[in-house]
């Protein structure tokens, strides 16, 4: 009974040799797709895993926000200055560490270089804040971001844009007009979507108040505060580490 069936059905199929394939297609075509879109949700699922894990459960990112409808439009300007970041420190036990982040975008040029990025300015715990730490060279110091010197840090993506040299640390760029010497590069993250993660300048907050002036400070502010800090040491010696190298 078995084999008879199996006969009728290889019979039907011969027969009908068109729809068999169109039928075949149809499937494999199916099951290409549903693969190929747990995949790529998977991915996208593992990409946003990681940064959140780099970020850290215990980090919250605190930031001006105006509430929709009426309520927010009876507001005046919303604003957020590193003045509310340090009232957050006195008045929350909890938070242990704070760092304020101001952004803006602007012109970047080295030689005959040049191109548009986001420059932020951050102080020297916003490695420890982000756990996000330099892979050539070093970050800022207290001295760099009190003395608002003109050192940058850059992002892996400007050295291709720039044609920037292999280790670029040392070399000029001018930054809204400003000369600021490289002094690290980040490590590389990657795409996230097809945006490009690793195209930035970073500069000392401080010099990014004197670039930009405290009303665009205010306007442009974020504090990111991390409930227990990973040891402020492990920044410091990488710094040390490549600089030896």
């Amino acid at each position: 009974m078995f084999l008879e069936n199996v006969m009728m059905a290889l019979k039907a199929i011969w027969a009908n040799k068109m729809r068999s394939m169109l039928t075949t297609l149809g499937i494999v075509i199916g099951t290409a797709a549903v693969i190929a879109v747990v995949s790529i949700v998977q991915g996208f699922s593992q990409v946003i895993t990681n940064e959140v894990q780099n970020l850290g459960a215990n980090t919250i990112i605190v930031g001006p926000f105006r509430p929709p409808g009426k309520d927010g439009d009876k507001l005046g300007k919303i604003i957020l200055t590193w003045a509310d970041g340090q009232a957050i420190m006195r008045t929350c036990p909890s938070v242990s560490v704070a760092t304020p982040i101001v952004q803006q975008l602007g012109e970047v040029k080295f030689g005959e270089e040049r191109s548009k990025y986001g420059i932020v300015g951050v102080q020297p715990v916003f490695q420890d804040v982000r756990n996000y730490y330099v892979d050539s060279g070093r970050f800022f110091s207290v001295l760099d971001d009190t003395g608002r010197t003109n050192a940058c840090v850059i992002g892996h993506g400007v050295l291709k844009d720039l044609k920037l040299p292999e280790n670029p640390i040392g070399r000029d760029l001018l930054i809204e007009g400003r000369t600021c010497n490289i002094i690290g590069v980040m490590e590389p993250k990657g795409q996230l979507l097809g945006e490009e993660l690793d195209k930035f300048v970073m500069i000392p907050y401080g010099t990014a108040v004197s670039l930009w002036g405290a009303r665009r400070r205010g306007e442009h502010g974020t504090a990111r505060a991390l409930q227990e800090p990973r040891a402020r040491g492990s920044s410091r010696r990488r710094d040390r580490k490549h600089a030896a190298g």
